[in-house]
Order: C-alpha cells, then structure tokens, then sequence
C-alpha cells in the first residue's frame, strides 16, 4: 500500500536520478502490486506542484512522470463503506484526511503500508523504515541480471537441473518468489533464441570450459537466492495487521492477490464455500456494495481500479 508522501518522494528521486525508482521498477515486472486509496490519486500531484520549487526540479517533469508511469501501475481503492478498524476510527477522531489509508490497509491485512504521516505511522500498520523497502526491490534487480547469465547457462544441457527444481520449489512458496522465478522464465526463453548457440559452442570446448561455465552458474544462482533471503526478510518483517474474518475482508484480500480479475464461482472455490447458491449471493451482496471492488469484464471482479482508467485529462479536471 502507497501513501502521498514516499509516492512524492520516489517520483522525485527518479526525475533527479534521471531513471526509473526500485518501487517503480518492482511494480513493472509485477513483482509487487500496489494499491492506494482514493485520494491518494488526486493528492500526489498537488504534493509535487508544492515540492517542485523546494526540490529544484520541473513540475511539469514530475506530473508527466507520474501520469505515465506510476498511475498506470497502482491499483486505485475507492474506501467508501469500507468497515472501520480500531485505528480508523481513532484517526477520524484527529484528523480523518487519512482514514481511508488506514481502512484500506484494515480491508487486505496483512499489509506492508509505505508511509510517512506520523498519523499513519502511530498507528502501528505501517512500516517505520519504510525506504527499506528499497532493499527489497534493489535485491531483485540485481538478482535478476545473475539469473539472466545463469539462465543462460541452465540452457546448455539440464545441468544443475535438480538444484534448479528444489530452488524453484522454494521460491515459489512466496510472492516475491514467483515473480523471480517468472524472471528467470523469461531469461531463460532469451538466452534460448539470442545466446544459446554461442554457448553451447563454448560448452562444447571440452570439460574444462563447462567446469568453467557450471562453476559460474553456482555463483550466479548462490548470490541471487542469499539476496532473495534477505529481501524476504525485509518484506516479512514490514507486513503489518491482523486477517479481518469477514466475507468482505475475505473476498478482498483474495482479490488483492489474485492472478487476474475473478468470477464468482472462482471466488466460492477460492473461499472453500461449502454452499454455492447461498455464497453466490453473499458475494453478490459484497462486491456490490462496496466501490472498492470493480467489475471490469463481464462478470470479473478486482479489487480498486486500475489507475490509468482515470486518464491524464481526467486528473487535471478533477484538480481544477
């Protein structure tokens, strides 16, 4: 979950550094999906027109950047009629510009909720040390260019196919896991049509050469998997508050992770009803009583709206 205030600082830093952030670059390759209440979408620009001056870059520059290439990539939550949590209700009492925050981070505990509104972070949902998360992000990436050459050389012959397999079996028990291993899918399939023949003519050199190769691809493999490890450890010790028990915490914390927009019958398997009719209409009554879930094909449901549906011109309006 994103709020206005490391969303503002993240789009900074990339027009500073001139490239994509780990956040965005996390997002892109579906590593991680983020989602952000409502009024984040429309808060994050007046943010940036007020820090453009301070931070010494173009607004202009900012806002295109954040249109193009983070709106696209967040899932946006509408959190009217959402239920209250302990936290939520205490904010309101304060200051409820943030409740929704709160309420959304209380629809699909557990969470890890980026902040940096002390109101938020006094809550106790959000992760103190939030720039962590970079970690997290910049261990991927960097395990992502050593699974590219040992994809390369996985391809040579099946070597090392055993150690692979139990590798995969492991990583595939997390969600930063799958997005790697879909990764190493993909190098894989490259290497297969760009390098393959120039290695496989190296491999075929004599024994020294492959010895050369394999001892390259335990390195490669080895840094990756310590750097997943520490990265997990990061996102786990981030994750903050307690699974709600309700039908409408329920159905969203399985949309929140879910693959592709569902059906309702996929969500009464999903939620191992036992009753089908009576869960069809219990998921009837949920999904259409809340905006934050979104039908957006034919009987498919998701949680938020996809941030690009708003549009650029849509956001200028709505700021007017």
């Amino acid at each position: 979950m994103l709020d206005t205030g490391p969303l503002t600082t993240d789009v900074i830093g990339s027009v500073k550094r001139g490239e994509p952030s780990p956040l965005c670059l996390a997002m892109q390759a579906g590593l991680v999906r983020g989602y952000a209440a409502h009024h984040v979408w429309a808060e994050v620009p007046r943010v940036l027109a007020k820090r453009a001056g301070q931070a010494r870059v173009s607004f202009e520059e900012l806002e295109r950047l954040w249109w193009d290439e983070y709106v696209p990539l967040i899932r946006v939550v509408d959190c009217a009629g959402l239920p209250t949590t302990r936290q939520s209700r205490v904010l309101a009492g304060r200051d409820d510009s943030d409740t929704n925050t709160l309420l959304l981070a209380g629809l699909i505990a557990p969470v890890v909720v980026i902040a940096e509104d002390r109101d938020i972070v006094s809550s106790g949902l959000a992760y103190e040390q939030w720039t962590h998360f970079y970690e997290v992000a910049r261990a991927i990436d960097a395990g992502k260019r050593h699974l590219t050459s040992a994809a390369l050389l996985a391809s040579l012959g099946g070597h090392g196919a055993a150690a692979a397999g139990r590798g995969v079996v492991r990583l595939m028990a997390s969600p930063v896991g799958k997005g790697a291993v879909a990764l190493t899918m993909l190098a894989l399939a490259v290497a297969a049509v760009r390098w393959g023949p120039d290695l496989r003519a190296s491999w075929r050199r004599g024994d020294a050469s492959r010895k050369e190769l394999m001892t390259e691809f335990g390195v490669h493999v080895t840094a990756f998997l310590q750097r997943l490890e520490r990265a997990e450890g990061v996102w786990k010790d981030a994750e903050r508050g307690e699974p709600g028990t309700s039908v409408t915490h329920r159905v969203a914390t399985v949309l929140a992770s879910a693959e592709a927009p569902m059906t309702r019958t996929e969500l009464v398997a999903a939620l191992d009803m036992t009753d089908f009719r009576r869960g069809m209409d219990q998921l009837g009554h949920v999904l259409f009583a809340a905006p934050a879930f979104v039908q957006v094909t034919g009987y498919r449901w998701q949680l938020g709206r996809d941030g690009v549906d708003f549009g650029l011109s849509a956001g200028r309006v709505r700021q007017g």
